[in-house]
Formats: C-alpha cells, structure tokens, sequence
C-alpha cells in the first residue's frame, strides 16, 4: 500500500509506492518494504545534520530549507525562490524589542547605522564621524528636513596629472528649506565646508565630479581649482585662513597692515605704518602731542569705549571725563546737546536758561525737592494739590475763612500746620478739614460733614450727618448719629450707636458686638489643632502622629477627623497654633479617582486624600462626608463636599 505524504500546511507532497523511492525533494523518501532501507534513512539524516552542506545548493528543495554553503561559509534559507542568507538584517526605523540576545542587530533608518544589542542596550555599530538622521523630518526648526546632519568624509579627488590624491571632507547635510545643502552627489543635499590636506597645493581635474562645487564662486578656496596644504575652506567663511593668509584682521605685532581687497599691495603707498594700528598691552601714545584725530568729519567711529577721558593738556587719570589745564564746554549756544542725563550736577557758577519757556521737572514727572536760598519768582506759582503737613511752606498757615463765633454755622478751617485747636463746642454744617489733626478733649463736635482729618480725638461726642475718611482714626467717648462712618484705619470707641450704616475696611475693635448675624462669607465650621506638620487645605487629616493630628495613610480609615479648611466660615480656638479643621459644613477635599454627586467619601491609600465607596459596604466611622459634585477622570483632583455626614 503506497504512503502519503503530507507537508506542515497538510497539502499532499507526494505519493510512494510499496518497495519504491522518491526523490522529488533533496531528501530520499522510502515505500514500504523497500530493500535496503535502512542506509537510505541514515543518509536522510545525515544530509539534515549538515544542512545539506556543499558548494552548490541541493535540488529540488522545499521552502524553509536550509543549506550550508562551503563556498562562502554562509548558511541559506530558501524562501521558495532563491536560497538567501539568515545572517539578513532587519531594516527598519524602530529597535527590536522581542527575542534579544547579545549580537542582534538591525539597520536604523532614522540615523542610517547599524545598531548592535550589547549589555542589555543597542549600541552603534558605525565608526565615529558623523550623522545622517531623518529624526528631525517636519521640524521647523531644522527647516523641515528629512536628511539632517553633518558627517567627515574621505574623498579621492584626481589632480590635473591623474594622480588620486586622498583627503578627508566635512561635509553639511540638509534637504530643508533652512539653509539647505549646495549641492546632491546622490547622498542627500550636502556642501564641503572644509577640506582637510596634507598633500603640496594641487589642481583639481575637471573630470573629478566635485570639480563643479569646488571651483565654484562660493566653493572651496574661493572658486579656484587649487587645493591647498592644511584647511582650506569654503568662500562663503570669512575667515578662511588660506585665502586671507596674506594678510591679518588682528596682530600683537605687525610690520605694516595692509588695506586694501583682495590682493595685497606690494608698495608702501598701498600700506600703513604697523605703530598706527595693532593690539599690546601698552598705551597707545602719539609720537607728537596733539597731531592726531581719531575719527574723520565724514567718517566716524561707531563705539568709543573709555575708562577715563582727559580733554586739555596734561591732567589727571581716572574714571570720567577731566577738564585738564583750560575750561572745557560741552555743547555750544548754537549747538545743544538735546538731552543729558545725571544722578548729580554739582555747579560753582551760575545756571543760565535760554529764551523762551524752561521748565525743571515736568506735571506728570515733577522733580523731588528743590533746596535754594532765594528764590525769585517772576510767573505763577501753582500748587496742585491742598498743602499737607509735609508739603507746606514752613511757617505758613492757609485759612479761608476764621472762626469768630462759638455758634458759628457755615465757619470752613483748612489748616496744613500741625493742628486746627478749638476751644470749647463748635458747630459746623460745612466742611471741617485737616491734615495732621482736629482736636479738643471736652469737645461736642456736630457737623454736617467731617472730612479729610488724620486723628479727631474727643473724651465727649462727635456727632455728624457724615464721618468720612479713608486714614482717619477716630478715638472718642461715644460715636452717635452718623449717617455714614467710612474709615481705613481704626475705629475705637465706648459705643458706636447709628441707625444707619459704619462702614471700616480697617478694624473695628470693640468689647462686644451685640445684634444679629444675617450671612457669613464662608460655608464650614472648622476647629485650630496641632498638626504635626504643616499640609495643604484639602488635606484629609485623623487623630494621631507628634502632635494632635497628622494626615491619613490608608484606606477606609475609621479614625478619620476631618479635612484642612481654607476659609472657615466659623473658626473656633482661633489663637491657638496649629491648622484649621473642618468638622462640618461645606468645603475643598483633595480626592482620588472618578466621583458621582452625591458619593461618600473615605480616606484612600494616598496620603492626605480620599475617594469614592460607590455602592460598596462601609464603616460609617470611616466616612468623611459626601462629594457635591461629579468627577469625570480617575487623576488627583478637588472637589466640594459637605463634611459630617454619613
């Protein structure tokens, strides 16, 4: 009976008759009582051992065979057309991440380089000199360039004579559209920067096909066909040391300092003395006093930058500008300077202004203090705004008007000196103002408005239809009937009676406050203890640690207290050091993972936080309170909540 036989896919292979071979594959298939059998096995085997091993590969093979081959020592995989190497290498823009061992490796197409897997890392494969990457494609910085880099090169240029003549390149490499490279010799847009030879000057063959880039204008030794010993670098650098090897841009010392571009000048006529210009640690000193200028009246210096400029014959050195031997100007009558700026003019003579209108200081810029022994005056003297105490003329006092009369009824005092005293009751239904202080200890003051006083101090009544002041500060025996008492300062007295409103964005101290509370700004009633150290509102806190509370550690904890207030709107303990704590009432509490409106709260694993129990069983000693709105991400947050219940 013949045997079939199958491939892994289960497709049939081939058919072998009773006492039959078949060879159809490199291996001998054997029927069924064929004779001598048994050295056709072991060859069978044999032939697998050495995968089929010799210099030319085994017929009819299978996909998936593998063979040996003698002739390059390489061992082959045939993939069904063609026996190919398994030593292939992946090529791809990502490292291998599966089945590591020490020596994988894979071609990087990000940087062009073979990346070898060594001590747990993959590491680069190419010799140090340079790399091309794709790494920064799209990137606007790099102009978008998709082949990036800088790389050295060795190029074997051919001279004038045929010789091939090594030399080693630094070459750029952009295809963006910042400063892309100049030329393409097929590796991406690229320019030679710089060659670098150790051979005598040669000529480059116009058959060399970088001929065209280096003898361009812009190319290499500025567009000559001779490369030079040492550097030589592209014509767009200024400062290519062969091309300007004749002369120098800065010397210690110098001969002579040639002028002129591009070619040197072989005459004196075409150079200048090297004393007149070069660098020493010296002073720079003419030769004869007073025949130089610096700078012409056509063509001047930019920049002068000076320690110390010495005008005049002879004088002294330091740091400024010295008037030596004569007197000096700066600026003319006819030539001003436009502006000039001093944190201080000391001036022996007189100061003179010119015609017209000249002003010290200006409305919006006025200078600080002006100290004169006399001062004469021939315009206006205007003073914007009603002198104070520390800005009056001394010995000056402006009245408007004078009091005469006890039960005067329109009397106005304004008063800038130190204070505007009266004696015994007045009445005032205009305006009473001072500005260092109103004062009498037995007065009754009554007014019809009391303004701009810095202290108005009484051991009787002050009453008025209107207190205003924003610094005032009010100290007196009783405060009655004022319409409104507007203060920034302190307000302090035995009683402040009004059936209208007070009005303090300073303090107002008193003994007690007795009347009812309408609101309160905050929404939670929070108590002061002693943290062991100090946390953020928010915080979920529990009895324990160095001092009374510490924050809690872990989940579902039952000896919970209560959460770090940000505002109490009722603090009790309020002197005593430590932190607030929330015990009821509204507040922020730092959470962990998603909320529903309406979710209890109980610590969590995180430090100082808590989380949702959803519809979990609970401890209600665990529970802190109930969150007041929801919470869509499972990150660290805040929400609202009302603290205290279950």
């Amino acid at each position: 009976m013949a045997y079939t036989v199958n491939k892994t896919d289960g497709s049939v292979f081939a058919s072998v008759g009773d006492g039959a071979v078949d060879t159809t594959s490199s291996l001998t298939l054997i029927g069924r009582n064929k004779t001598n059998y048994g050295e056709l096995i072991a060859e069978n085997f044999i032939h697998q051992l050495e995968n089929f091993a010799h210099t030319t590969a085994p017929s009819s093979p299978l996909t998936g065979q593998i063979w040996f081959n003698k002739t390059d020592s390489t061992l082959r995989i045939y993939n069904g057309s063609d026996f190919e190497r398994t030593s292939a290498i992946e090529v791809k823009s990502t490292a291998i991440s599966t089945n590591l061992t020490e020596g994988t490796m894979y071609f990087d197409t990000r940087d062009d380089e073979l990346k070898v897997y060594a001590n747990s890392a993959f590491k680069s494969a190419v010799i140090p000199g340079g790399t091309i990457t794709d790494t920064y494609t799209g990137n606007v910085m790099s102009g978008s360039s998709s082949i990036y880099g800088a790389k050295l090169d060795t190029l074997f240029l051919k001279t004038t004579g045929s010789k091939i003549v090594p030399v080693i390149a630094l070459k750029y490499y952009s295809n963006g559209s910042d400063n892309p490279g100049h030329n393409n010799y097929g590796d991406g847009n690229s320019s030679i920067m710089a060659l670098f030879s150790d051979h005598a000057t040669f000529a480059l063959d116009s058959t060399d096909p970088h001929y065209a880039e280096i003898t361009s204008a812009s190319g290499i030794g500025g567009g000559g066909a001779n490369i030079k010993s040492g550097i030589t670098l592209r014509k767009d650098y200024s400062n290519d040391p062969n091309s300007r090897s004749d002369t120098a841009s800065l010397a210690n010392i110098a001969y002579a300092v040639d002028l002129t571009d591009p070619a040197p000048v072989a005459t004196a006529a075409g150079r200048i003395a090297g004393k007149d210009l070069f660098r020493n640690n010296t002073n720079v000193v003419p030769d004869t006093d007073g025949a130089y200028t610096v700078g012409l009246t056509g063509t001047r210096f930019s920049y002068a930058y000076l320690d110390a400029l010495n005008v005049g014959p002879g004088g002294s050195t330091g740091s400024g500008i010295y008037a030596n031997g004569t007197a000096v100007d700066i600026g003319t009558s006819s030539a001003r300077f436009n502006n000039a700026y001093f944190n201080n003019i000391d001036v022996s003579g007189d100061v003179v202004f010119g015609a017209g209108s000249q002003n010290i200081g200006s409305s919006v810029a006025p200078a600080e203090n002006l100290f004169a022994a006399n001062a004469t005056l021939s315009g206006a003297v205007i003073v914007s705004a009603t002198p104070s105490a520390s800005t009056h003329a001394t010995n000056k006092t402006y009245v408007d008007s004078e009091i005469t009369s006890a039960t005067s009824a329109t009397n106005v005092v304004r008063t800038t000196g130190t204070q505007a005293s009266i004696a015994g009751a007045k009445t005032f239904t205009s305006l009473l103002t001072g500005s260092s202080g109103v004062s009498d200890g037995t007065a009754t003051m009554s007014s019809g408005a009391l303004s701009g006083v810095t202290t108005v101090s009484a051991s009787g009544q002050i009453s008025g239809g209107s207190l205003t002041d924003g610094s005032a500060t009010l100290t007196s025996g009783a405060l009655s009937g004022a319409t409104t008492g507007s203060f920034s300062g302190l307000v302090a007295a035995g009683s402040i009676t009004s059936g209208a409103t007070i009005v303090a964005s300073g303090n107002v101290t008193g003994n007690y406050f007795v009347g009812t509370a309408t609101q309160a700004q905050y929404a939670d009633l929070a108590e002061i203890y002693k943290a062991d150290k100090e946390y953020a509102p928010g915080t979920v806190v529990k009895i324990g640690g160095a001092e009374e509370i510490t924050q809690t550690t872990e989940a579902f904890d039952n000896e919970v207290f209560g959460v770090i207030s940000e505002n109490p709107a009722y603090l009790m303990n309020s002197e005593a050091e430590g932190l607030p704590v929330a015990l009821t009432g509204r507040v922020k509490v730092k959470v962990i993972g998603k909320l529903a409106k309406g979710e209890r709260l109980v610590s969590a694993d995180m430090e100082g936080f808590a989380w949702g129990i959803g519809s979990d069983e609970y401890d209600p000693r665990a529970v802190i309170g109930r969150s007041l709105e929801d919470k869509a991400d499972g990150e660290s947050g805040m929400v609202e909540a009302v603290i205290g219940v279950k």
